[in-house]
């Protein structure tokens, strides 16, 4: 019995030992801890006391720094992606604050999907143009939010298919005409454009139409005091109607030859002008005036067929005119004629005085 008892009296003197060493254990650790839990408050507070520069600057600074971030005004912002104001207002609460109180970089807006984009900028381009419902209902529900945001600063549209009933995206801009100031519609037909002839456009600057057939009604656009640059793609003279005396810039695409010329006869203030793949059915002739004067035209860039190209330089007078880009077989009117004697006949006929010159292939 005296050896049971000795063997537990040393069992727990051994015991007593290993706890007396973990505590030292415990106690050089907690020591440890609380020199780290020192050194992290340390770092924190560093931390907070730093202020990264962008977050120092003013509000407006900021705001200027995000409009030059996005696409110059009025080319407009994807409604998502790394161009589009969206992504700004993901990257903390105040750049989303600042974002969201900041109307300028709401007011321009592309409602064409990118995949359509590069189809539409095609100068050859008529055929048409796929839009998914789901796109459809995003670009309806996004774009009625930005032209919230951007309060009553004017705006500048580009949007696709607007006749197509699952995408009425007329009923958000209607209300808002009066502060259109850059417009670009690519239309299956014109009928949807009528609606915006009945009231005033008063900041319209710009207007950009492609109708994918045509116009089948006349539409007339005449209330545009500030209209000065018109893209027109695939119309039919007289089935639209614009204050062609007071546009300085404009390109037609897809046009009959005969209709550009009565077009060009009513537009004497143009100072630039871009004639861009005439329509291969022309209608009878019977508009033939001896010449057509365009006496403040400054900058000519003419892709046209080469039967069609040499009688509209022959009726063509531009005495101001400093730029001028055409197709090749313009240097070969006048019956064969060197490039040089039929460049010769059209400066002096129209007694301009040439800057540049680039001569295109077809």
């Amino acid at each position: 019995m005296l050896d049971f008892m000795q063997k537990d009296r040393t069992f727990l003197a051994e015991i007593d030992s290993q706890i007396q060493a973990f505590t030292a254990q415990i106690s050089e650790l907690e020591d440890a801890i609380s020199h780290l839990r020192e050194a992290q408050q340390l770092a924190l507070d560093r931390l907070n006391s730093y202020k990264y520069p962008v977050l120092s600057l003013p509000d407006e600074m900021v705001c200027e720094i995000f409009i030059r971030f996005l696409p110059p005004y009025p080319d407009p912002s994807p409604l998502v992606g790394l161009l589009s104001p969206t992504t700004l207002t993901h990257v903390c609460r105040r750049w989303r604050e600042i974002a969201l109180a900041t109307p300028d970089l709401w007011k321009a807006i592309d409602l064409i999907p990118p995949d359509c984009l590069s189809q539409i900028s095609s100068t050859r381009s008529i055929d048409p143009i796929p839009l998914n419902s789901r796109h459809q209902t995003r670009a309806r529900a996004l774009g009625s939010l930005w032209i919230k945001r951007s309060g009553s600063h004017p705006l500048s549209i580009r949007a696709v298919d607007l006749d197509n009933p699952s995408f009425p995206i007329f009923s958000t801009l209607l209300p808002h005409r009066g502060r259109l100031e850059h417009l670009t519609l690519h239309l299956r037909s014109g009928l949807p454009l009528l609606k915006f002839t009945t009231d005033p456009l008063p900041r319209l600057r710009s207007l950009n139409l492609w109708f994918q057939n045509g116009l089948t009604r006349p539409v007339v656009l005449t209330d545009v005091p500030l209209l000065r640059v018109v893209v027109l793609g695939d119309v039919r003279v007289p089935s639209i109607a614009l204050p062609w005396a007071q546009l300085t810039s404009l390109t037609l695409r897809s046009v009959y030859p005969d209709h550009i010329m009565r077009i060009l006869r009513q537009s004497a203030n143009l100072i630039e002008c871009t004639l861009l793949f005439w329509a291969a059915e022309e209608p009878a002739r019977g508009d033939r005036e001896p010449n057509v004067l365009l006496p403040r035209l400054q900058t000519l860039v003419v892709e046209l067929e080469s039967e069609v190209v040499v009688e509209f330089f022959q009726h063509l007078v531009a005495p101001s005119l400093r730029h001028l880009e055409a197709p090749d077989a313009f240097f070969l009117w006048g019956g064969g004629s060197s490039s040089s004697e039929s460049l010769h006949i059209f400066i002096t006929k129209s007694g301009c005085k040439l800057h540049k010159l680039y001569i295109t292939e077809l």
